[in-house]
């Protein structure tokens, strides 16, 4: 598992590395459980500034991206603020740790 801080934004951001991993910390970290991931390529929960992600190679990216729109709306900007650079910058920063 690997804890990423969502800095200069509040929040933290783990990735699991597998699917059994996810579910034992989803348990974990928000009481909850999610049944029957079969043929799904990864994941993401969240609560408040807290979230969690497993992805397979092929679609962490895609997870990223929920984690940063999430971020986002979360404390209040527009992804599409700026022409979208502290988005993309936000995403390439997430990408670049959890890979």
């Amino acid at each position: 598992m690997k804890t990423i801080s969502l800095a200069p934004y509040p929040g933290t951001l783990y990735v699991a590395r597998n699917e059994k991993e996810f579910q034992h910390h989803l348990k974990k970290l928000f009481q909850s459980e999610i049944q029957d991931q079969t043929g799904n390529r990864g994941s993401f929960w969240h609560c408040g500034a807290i979230c969690l992600v497993w992805a397979r190679k092929d679609s962490l990216l895609h997870e990223l991206t929920h984690v940063a729109l999430h971020i986002f709306d979360y404390i209040g900007l527009e992804p599409s603020s700026g022409n979208g650079e502290a988005f993309c910058y936000f995403l390439e920063h997430l990408y670049n740790k959890a890979k």
